[in-house]
């Protein structure tokens, strides 16, 4: 799965920018379909109602990704942990 980054992220008919919008994506989990990918910028995904498009691949982060923890100490923000992939 890959979360999409962000609010009413374009989910296209085809793997082009400028084909119809099936719908728009808020962060929600995509299943990225299995390889091989085309060449460009846009990612075959489905979405989680099952429609298929393409989405392009800026917006999409995997979760098994580098993430950081951060929390407030004594009214600063500091980093707590870094965790690298699952």
């Amino acid at each position: 799965a890959n979360l999409v980054v962000g609010e009413n992220v374009p989910l296209h008919a085809a793997a082009d920018e400028k084909s119809a919008v099936e719908q728009r994506i808020s962060w929600d989990l995509v299943e990225l379909a299995d390889g091989p990918y085309p060449e460009g910028d846009l990612l075959p995904v489905t979405a989680p109602d099952g429609t298929k498009g393409y989405m392009h691949k800026s917006r999409l982060r995997s979760l098994l990704d580098y993430r950081l923890l951060a929390g407030r100490q004594i009214g600063v923000w500091k980093i707590t942990a870094i965790l690298a992939g699952d």
